[in-house]
């Protein structure tokens, strides 16, 4: 069979067009498949994540959802088990305690520098109380006379003040000022602003305190109508407590 070839003119760089149809798009005799693109998706999935955050805190504000707050903290306790390390038996007998407030003030100066520039200055305010004993150990020992007419005659240790306890939930610092140095300093230490220093020099105050106090003397008062009072219920009427000084400790190797 012969066939007709028509000539058509030849271009020196001729443009070919390269088309790709599937297979869905030869069955539904067109090229209207949708596209998609990374960005594009990475946009409607960044549109819907602000679409669902933005209902969320709505609902939280109208409480139509209790979600509680987004932006709250959470406060996990992880500390270890208490560690029992001694067990004592005591026998003081806690016969008097005062209660203290003291005002510790300690500031720092560097030579002739400004204190913003360098040094420190701190307020802080302690409560604490410091208790007297007495030593209740000797009462089994011949510390307790009897006599022929009923009358019984004690002899006890005088009065020991025990060490002040600072209470750490009455006792604040109610100004802390740090000089420009310090505060640079303060990046490179565990723990800049501890308060151990403040508490000992409360505790050093108050036991100064309740020396110059009358608390010793209260703690006698206390101890005597204690024993006056439980010996009377045994029959004792004459009941005398003398408070004498204890002999010295011997040294320990």
């Amino acid at each position: 069979m012969a066939t007709l070839l028509e000539e058509r003119p030849m271009t020196r760089n001729p443009e070919v067009t390269v088309r790709l149809v599937t297979e869905e798009a030869r069955r539904g005799g067109g090229g209207g498949g949708r596209r998609y693109t990374f960005g594009g998706i990475l946009t409607t999935a960044g549109l819907g994540a602000i679409a669902v955050a933005i209902l969320l805190v709505v609902a939280a504000i109208t409480g139509l959802v209790n979600i509680g707050n987004p932006f709250g903290t959470t406060t996990k306790d992880t500390s270890p088990r208490v560690l029992l390390k001694e067990l004592r038996t005591l026998s003081d007998f806690e016969a008097a305690e005062a209660t203290f407030q003291s005002r510790v003030e300690l500031e720092d100066d560097v030579g002739i520098l400004p204190s913003f520039i360098a040094g420190s200055k701190v307020d802080f305010d302690a409560v604490g109380t410091v208790a007297a004993t007495v030593d209740f150990s000797v009462l089994a020992t011949d510390a307790v006379v009897v006599h022929a007419d009923n009358s019984v005659t004690i002899s006890l240790p005088r009065p020991e003040m025990q060490l002040a306890v600072v209470d750490p939930i009455r006792s604040r610092v109610v100004d802390r000022d740090r000089g420009i140095i310090n505060r640079l300093g303060d990046v490179f230490e565990d723990n800049p602003t501890s308060e151990r220093i403040l508490y000992i020099k409360a505790m050093i105050k108050m036991n100064q305190a309740a020396l110059e106090s009358n608390l010793r003397d209260r703690a006698k008062q206390s101890t005597t109508k204690m024993l006056t009072g439980f010996l009377g219920q045994l029959g004792f009427t004459d009941v005398t407590v003398t408070f004498e000084k204890p002999a010295p400790k011997a040294p320990t190797k």
